[in-house]
């Protein structure tokens, strides 16, 4: 769906930046906006913002993790001690 809507280049610390609405990231196919790399290019004085497809390696290693059930007190059980260990 094409939309058109002005928006304005706010001051974020020594940048500038824009904020997209959620409606038009829908639109370019973005659901989770949080992790979601673009791709930024200038032709004939127009900025034109594109999804980037392309994943980190870290991602590609380990982004499973982040799907995994957390226990509830927030303790991971390593097993049984096997050194001096003192806690």
């Amino acid at each position: 769906m094409d939309q058109k809507r002005a928006i304005n280049i706010k001051p974020i610390g020594n940048s500038q930046g824009l904020i997209i609405p959620k409606n038009i990231l829908k639109d370019m196919g973005i659901n989770d906006y949080k992790n979601q790399k673009l791709t930024l290019e200038v032709k004939n004085h127009s900025l034109i913002i594109k999804k980037d497809n392309s994943s980190s390696r870290l991602m590609d290693e380990f982004g499973y993790l982040q799907n995994e059930k957390k226990p509830e007190n927030n303790e991971l059980d390593w097993g049984q001690s096997v050194g001096s260990e003192k806690f």
